[in-house]
């Protein structure tokens, strides 16, 4: 199928980064010890609606922005408003009671979460009612419902998703851990690194209790489609980092308390899939010389380069204070912290390379 929007594209691509749960992730406390098979049944449903969007986004609301337009602004809200959709359902749950597989939503209740507002375009679902109408072809019915906006002489409706009643728990089991993470972060770890990462929806590990951090880069990788090859460095470059003391891992690496390394998104495509690279923060790039100069050419070349006509504030005639002066190859060099000393090498070769650098500019030790 040809697309015409933004949207179709990132609705197509959002059902195919809906990680698959392994088959015995542990669960937080209070779910059914089959969550994890009902989940993958939850998955399957959303991917097949979120593929549906693609082909019919008028349908669902969604901010249509034309392939032709290139202004980052509106694409991005194109993203956001397939937001419509888990929104939507959500808010449901959240305004109802689930008994016998029957769920009566508290019309008023509904109608607030559902205009809620949060100053976003694309986080507002107004018209609920596309959603609903949307909601319906794939087997989910609600009581007096003609396609319109509940009135205020209903103060109630009920949902139902007969073809697979054991769904409707699956759901509300879903919310409550929704509930948890929205509510109170540190509860359930999620990465919060990248902008687009803080709203993933229909992510088993919502429902999961602690998983090793090695399964986080492996999902990773996975749910962004890096290449096998940058999937194998993510993988290797987080467990030569355990040879260090002091040093955490969180989606970006930090000594103590100050983020020394990522990979991270530097730019995406116009369907929203990112580009990565290996940064490295060197506020003193004099204090790893060493490491630099017996590092490959592969990395020695960035150090070589000078940055300065990179910064935004060079170029808008402003003074930059933040701006990084080293000497290489006996030549001064300058450049802006944000642009500076970012790697598109994932040659496993180098992983340490990469980490005598950042040993040498912080001094953190081995662990013996």
């Amino acid at each position: 199928m040809k697309y015409m929007y933004y949207c179709q594209h990132q609705a197509e691509d959002y059902a195919k980064s809906i990680l698959p749960a392994p088959k015995d992730y542990p669960l937080q406390k209070g779910l059914p010890k089959d969550y994890s098979q009902r989940f993958v049944k939850l998955c399957d449903l959303t991917r097949n609606i979120y593929m549906d969007m693609a082909k019919r986004p008028k349908n669902y609301g969604l901010l249509l922005v034309s392939l032709e337009n290139n202004d980052f602004e509106q694409i991005r809200n194109s993203f956001y408003s397939l937001r419509r959709f888990p929104d939507t359902l959500i808010s449901l749950f959240q305004s109802g009671k689930l008994v016998n597989n029957k769920l009566t939503v508290n019309v008023e209740t509904f109608s607030k979460l559902i205009k809620k507002n949060r100053g976003n375009i694309a986080t507002s679902v107004s018209k609920y009612e596309l959603i609903l109408s949307c909601l319906i072809d794939f087997g989910f019915i609600f009581s007096d419902f003609n396609g319109k906006p509940y009135g205020k002489n209903v103060k109630s409706f009920i949902v139902e998703f007969p073809d697979k009643p054991e769904m409707m728990n699956t759901i509300k089991d879903y919310v409550a851990c929704w509930e948890v993470f929205n509510k109170n972060e540190g509860n359930v770890k999620i990465y919060h690194t990248w902008e687009y990462r803080q709203y993933d929806y229909f992510d088993y590990k919502l429902t999961a209790s602690e998983l090793p951090m090695k399964q986080w880069v492996v999902d990773d990788a996975i749910k962004y489609k890096s290449t096998p090859k940058l999937q194998d460095f993510s993988i290797a470059l987080y467990e030569h980092s355990l040879m260090y003391k002091d040093i955490r891992f969180d989606g970006d690496f930090y000594y103590k308390n100050t983020r020394i390394s990522r990979i991270n998104q530097y730019g995406c495509d116009v369907f929203g899939k990112p580009v990565f690279k290996l940064s490295v923060k060197l506020p003193k790039p004099e204090k790893s010389m060493e490491a630099i100069y017996g590092s490959p050419e592969t990395i020695q070349k960035h150090f070589r380069q000078d940055y300065e006509g990179t910064c935004y504030k060079k170029q808008q005639g402003i003074k930059c204070t933040h701006m990084l002066k080293w000497t290489f190859d006996g030549k001064v060099r300058s450049g802006c912290p944000m642009k500076c000393f970012v790697f598109d090498d994932f040659n496993l070769k180098l992983i340490p390379y990469y980490w005598w650098i950042l040993e040498l500019q912080y001094w953190f030790k081995k662990i013996k």
